[in-house]
């Protein structure tokens, strides 16, 4: 049997366009902050036509890709040994503690001054922020892993290394990709944050540079852009969440 379509979301987000059409006098209200769907459904295409949008949503998708990457997986390996070692886990705990609750975007000022404007700074700032919850959702995943698993690792002798990629992985892969998708919303969060204070690059800058010229149109368009790169990165890890995360169903033999 086919599977239903579901209309109602349609119904709902054509509802919303409409009133939100409507809101501004059906585009007559003249506004330095809104415009209409219309004229942004115009801009979006000249902004798509031009390449525009392509080149910034690549400047913000590497960004993210690449901090996600570098502070996922530090902080993944970081969490996965210091969970099988308990004296990592207590040397590194104040650390973590100490560090984990500053606010990545606070350190823009001192990442220009190291880097320069540019990818390197950005990739820097997004990699800072992925780090603390990767470390610490892996860490637990290592944790919680079931006491059977390990003690059957210990009856068939194997060593250290061998737990880790025949028990200890299998185990954990379900609560990391749960924590990617986490941390990939935190990646493109702060990538577009970034982009908006300071680096002249990305989405967010140049959604920043059409608020300042007053082209709502133009910067709701860049909104949309955005919008619809977490949602596609969303769908990714959705996607991976269900084969692979919890709850997961195995492909049968």
């Amino acid at each position: 049997m086919r599977a239903k379509l579901d209309y109602k979301p349609i119904v709902v987000i054509a509802v919303l366009l409409l009133a939100w059409q409507f809101a501004l006098g059906g585009g007559k209200v003249v506004s330095d902050t809104l415009a209409p769907p219309i004229p942004v459904a115009v801009a979006l295409f000249k902004l798509l036509a031009d390449g525009t949008i392509l080149q910034a949503s690549l400047q913000t998708l590497a960004s993210t890709l690449l901090g996600l990457a570098l502070g996922a997986g530090a902080g993944t390996a970081l969490g996965i040994v210091s969970g099988l070692a308990r004296p990592i886990a207590a040397a590194i705990r104040a650390p973590v503690e100490l560090l984990r609750p500053l606010p990545a975007i606070a350190l823009v000022p001192l990442m220009t001054i190291a880097f320069g404007l540019g990818l390197k700074m950005e990739v820097f700032i997004i990699s800072f922020a992925v780090f603390w919850p990767a470390v610490i959702l892996s860490q637990n995943a290592v944790v919680n892993v079931e006491r059977q698993l390990l003690e059957v690792a210990q009856a068939l002798e194997l060593s250290r290394l061998a737990a880790i990629q025949k028990i200890v992985l299998p185990a954990i892969v379900p609560r990391l990709v749960v924590m990617l998708r986490f941390t990939a919303a935190i990646a493109l969060l702060i990538a577009v944050t970034v982009e908006l204070v300071s680096n002249p690059r990305g989405l967010g800058h140049e959604m920043m540079m059409a608020s300042e010229a007053f082209v709502p149109d133009k910067m709701l368009a860049f909104l949309v852009a955005i919008t619809v790169l977490g949602w596609c990165l969303n769908w990714v890890l959705v996607a991976a969440e269900r084969r692979y995360g919890p709850g997961a169903r195995k492909p049968a033999n």
